[in-house]
């Protein structure tokens, strides 16, 4: 059984699906193992701003379930979103889209939104 790994940020933030204050911590989360997710509010004053990640997952729904908890921890104002699983951006998809990548996700570890 993997264990799960994972931490959450505090930090503010501007801009893009990514801000840059994020970015670093992105790049972190990109070089661990799977199964992983991002989750971060959008919106809001920069110093209501957080993110949480989770990787070494035993499934990708345990890697989302696990990054929006430590994100919202540290926020009650803004609501935590999943970003990304694995290497996937999911920001924005619909709820039927959310579940085919996960599924691309679960049968190729190294999927991107091209292989959706």
């Amino acid at each position: 059984m993997a264990a799960l790994a994972c931490v959450a940020l505090l930090m503010g933030c501007e801009g893009s699906s990514i801000p840059n204050d994020f970015w670093g911590d992105f790049a972190n989360y990109r070089t661990k193992p799977h199964y992983r997710a991002f989750a971060m509010t959008k919106g809001g004053q920069l110093a209501e701003r957080s993110a949480g990640y989770a990787w070494s997952a035993e499934s990708v729904d345990a890697a989302i379930q696990k990054s929006l908890e430590l994100c919202q921890e540290l926020r009650e104002l803004h609501k935590c979103r999943v970003f990304y699983i694995g290497d996937i951006n999911v920001e924005g998809m619909s709820d039927e889209e959310l579940k085919h990548g996960k599924e691309v996700y679960r049968r190729n570890r190294s999927a991107t939104n091209d292989d959706l």
